[in-house]
Formats: structure tokens, C-alpha cells, sequence
């Protein structure tokens, strides 16, 4: 099974080459093809590097636009990063339906792969100082998933907690469970049961029977 990292960068590779056949083809406008380029190269660059240490002279360089083209278009990083996050969304929800634990086998590999690719970019933003969520104005696979909870009874506030903490889960077992595995002398990742568990406490927070113990300690009614 490839690694989270491996899975990222063939990811990002794969896109990028789609972006040059469909250049060369002839499939697209040179402003289409310029932008596309621009976004490919803010994915890889800020997804491996973090925003902090991107320059516009560097997407340019790489995305092969001139500057001040790139500039017009996206004032400054920030900008530039805002949108790429927004590009990432629109494609993981066009991607997938929502979670993998959710939809099951409905969560293709494609679609794992997006969500590597847009998990590295967030995190990278979040050691950098930047807060993507405030960057970012929609979120469609969050919204979807709050909709498949409330479709089941949830209430609204019950819903939105419910997807925090399942999108909690998985973004804590994509990106801090090969490294926990290592640590705990796991070379080849987290253990099966291990995946197994944080499977069956995100399947258990999706089903609308489960009620949550109240503060005070009773049992719930």
C-alpha cells in the first residue's frame, strides 16, 4: 500500500501532466491553460514547501507565466493560496461523496489521493501562521457531510459536532498515524486494528442512534 507521502506526490504528478497534454492539444485557451498551470504549481509547491517560503517569482517561474500576468491575477501568496484551496475542494467533492468511512468503497483511490494532496496543503498553511479555514469560503464536502447526518435525524448542532469530530479522526489518522506507528515501532504504518478502531468510532459517531454521555456523568436517556 503506498505511503501517504507517495500517494501525495503521484497525485500532484499525474495532475500536472494532465494539465501539459491538455496545453498541447490544443483543449484549452492560453488563459486557461496559464491558469491551470498556476493552480497545478501552487498545489505542488505549497503542499510540499508551505506557503511561507513561496514566492510569486517562483510559481511564475515553474507555472511558466510572466510575472506581472501572474500578479494581475493573484495580488499576493495569500491570494494564491486561497485559491488553490478552493480548487482543491471543488475537486475532492467532485471526486468523492464525502469520507471513506461514510461511503465505503465509494471512495475511490482518485479521490484518496485528492485528499492527501489538500490535507498536506492545510497543514502546511496551519505551521506557517495561516488559517486556511479563514481563507477558504466554501467547503462542499464538509457541507455534504453535515447534510448525510442530518438526512439520518441529527439535528443541526448535533450534525456539525458530529462531522468535526468525525473529519477530527481522519485527518488525525492520515497525518499523524504513519509517524505515531514509527514512534511505537511500526515500520509499515498503523497496525490494522488500530485503522479498524478509528473506523468503528467514526462509524459509531455517524449513526444517529448513538447519544453521547451527558456532562453530569448519567446515563443517557
Amino acid at each position: 500500500m503506498p505511503s501517504w507521502r507517495e500517494s501525495s506526490e503521484a497525485s500532484i504528478g499525474a495532475r500536472l501532466q494532465e494539465v501539459e497534454v491538455r496545453r498541447a492539444s490544443g483543449a484549452e485557451t492560453s488563459e486557461e491553460s496559464a491558469r491551470a498551470r498556476v493552480l497545478e504549481v501552487g498545489v505542488k509547491l505549497f503542499s510540499t514547501h508551505g506557503p511561507r517560503v513561496v514566492t510569486m517569482k517562483w510559481v511564475a517561474m515553474e507555472a511558466a507565466v510572466p510575472l506581472g500576468w501572474l500578479e494581475d491575477r493573484w495580488a499576493t501568496v495569500e491570494a494564491l493560496l486561497a485559491e488553490v484551496l478552493e480548487h482543491e475542494a471543488r475537486r475532492l467533492s467532485s471526486a468523492s461523496p464525502t469520507l471513506p468511512v461514510i461511503h465505503g468503497e465509494a471512495f475511490t483511490p482518485a479521490a484518496d489521493g485528492v485528499l492527501d494532496v489538500y490535507d498536506r496543503i492545510m497543514v502546511r498553511a496551519i505551521l506557517d501562521g495561516i488559517d486556511p479555514a479563514a481563507l477558504q469560503r466554501s467547503f462542499p464536502v464538509i457541507d455534504r457531510l453535515i447534510a448525510d447526518l442530518r438526512s439520518q435525524g441529527l439535528d443541526e448542532p448535533t450534525a456539525r459536532a458530529r462531522a468535526f469530530q468525525l473529519v477530527l479522526l481522519e485527518l488525525g489518522l492520515r497525518l499523524l498515524g504513519p509517524s505515531l506507528a514509527r514512534a511505537c515501532g511500526l515500520p509499515d504504518g498503523p497496525a490494522d486494528d488500530a485503522v479498524e478502531l478509528i473506523r468503528r468510532l467514526q462509524r459509531t459517531l455517524s449513526d444517529p442512534s448513538f447519544r453521547e454521555v451527558p456532562d453530569d456523568g448519567s446515563r443517557p436517556r
